[in-house]
């Protein structure tokens, strides 16, 4: 049997399993929770009739749960009609209804704001006079730590109903709970505001990076720079081994597109060849220090500079330029390709449909400006100034929204101990 004390290692968990938990708190009482609230299922009206859908009745789904966690349901992704309900096993459960995801994303729990259904990927409780809706979800949410524990399942984890009508909970009278789920749901939606404006910070930063690149290729007095196609500033622009090679269980580097989509080369690689593997399948071409990579398939159109004295190989999907020393600095020709313009560059050429691709024929001529070394270096310097000052914004930023999404689940854990206490 599953003990809330086992798994909150000592900390009040106000559901159990088959039974009482540890001692209730004064005021509080164990009780079974289908004898507070009714259980009720879900259910998916067929999806080969349309005239079942789009209705007036609002139909929770999963895609819906993790945005109306801990919040009151007013609208959902799809709705469903009368006919669907009549010709499915599909209900209409009332307002306060209380829903809790059982399949995949395991423990996400909303109120009905209005009459709704559910998928069957849900079970809801229609709450007794004993029990107060809000309440009730504060503390299912409170318990997640013990709901993703009865899940089971091995593509997606699911607590099944037997499981469910085993729920214990711990509660005090309903004059409490409304009080306490009332102070919850005002400090909740302070601490959900602040992290919005935490998230909008995030994603301020993430477009302030873009505005610099945009700026720092303008030509500062208004003189054109000469623009040549790629394969002019390169001694060779090529990929990565067509054939995948025989893997080892350790040894050299192999590299997919994922390795360099976050903007640097990431060593860090399930897949290794042999010594004598990467032998021979560098044996004309090596990625050196200096030499420029991109992704030319998928996550196509980002460039890193390899700025490590390291042995590695890669995919047939990143291509590989070595630039001329005399005529382009790597670090300069990588910033444009990732710039705005760069991008919607790489946008226009890429060929394809669910795996587009850029070939090494458009890459070769890709349209480059190019100011001579000196401007560019000084370009590449003034850019790594603005980007380790917005990677130190980012890294602030980043530390309070973590924070902040940790902020819900310690505010719920101190309001069951403080007011089990």
């Amino acid at each position: 049997m599953t003990s809330s004390r086992d798994i909150g290692q000592g900390r009040f968990l106000p559901l159990h399993l088959g039974g009482p938990g540890s001692r209730a708190p004064r005021g509080w009482t164990w009780k079974r929770l289908t004898d507070l609230a009714r259980l009720e299922s879900g259910h998916t009206p067929s999806r080969t009739r349309r005239d079942w859908w789009a209705g007036e009745i609002p139909w929770i789904a999963l895609p819906d749960i993790r945005g109306l966690d801990g919040r009151r349901a007013i609208e959902t992704l799809e709705s469903i009609n009368e006919e669907g309900i009549r010709n499915s096993s599909a209900r209409i459960l009332p307002e306060g209804t209380v829903v809790m995801s059982r399949t995949a994303s395991v423990g996400f729990v909303t109120v009905m704001g209005s009459p709704m259904a559910t998928s069957q990927d849900f079970v809801n409780w229609v709450c007794g006079p004993e029990l107060h809706p809000t309440f009730l979800m504060h503390l299912l949410i409170r318990a997640r730590e013990i709901l993703g524990s009865l899940s089971s399942g091995a593509v997606h984890k699911t607590i099944y109903v037997p499981t469910v009508q085993q729920f214990w909970v711990c509660v005090p009278d309903v004059k409490r709970q409304i009080e306490v789920a009332r102070e919850l749901s005002e400090i909740l939606a302070a601490a959900r505001s602040t992290l919005d404006v935490a998230r909008e910070r995030m994603a301020d930063v993430a477009r302030l990076k873009d505005c610099v690149l945009r700026e720092a290729f303008v030509e500062a007095d208004g003189t054109p720079w000469p623009r040549h196609p790629l394969r002019a500033l390169a001694e060779f622009i090529s990929d990565g081994t067509h054939q995948p090679p025989s893997f080892a269980t350790a040894g050299v580097p192999f590299l997919f597109v994922g390795n360099i989509v976050g903007g640097e080369v990431d060593f860090v690689t399930t897949k290794h060849v042999s010594l004598e593997t990467f032998e021979e399948l560098t044996r004309r071409r090596r990625p050196e220090r200096g030499d420029v990579l991109y992704s030319a398939v998928g996550s196509f159109g980002v460039a890193v500079v390899v700025k490590a004295d390291r042995a590695f190989t890669f995919q047939r999907h990143i291509a590989h330029i070595r630039l001329r020393p005399d005529i382009a600095d790597p670090n300069f020709v990588a910033a444009y390709i990732n710039s705005p313009a760069g991008r919607r560059h790489s946008e226009s050429v890429a060929m394809g449909g669910a795996q587009r691709t850029v070939t090494l024929g458009s890459l070769a001529s890709f349209p480059m400006p190019v100011p001579d070394l000196v401007e560019q270096r000084q370009i590449v310097g003034r850019l790594e100034a603005r980007f380790r000052a917005i990677a130190a914004v980012h890294e602030a930023v980043k530390s309070t929204q973590g924070a902040l999404e940790a902020l819900p689940g310690a505010l719920l854990r101190r309001a069951f101990e403080d007011t089990a206490a």
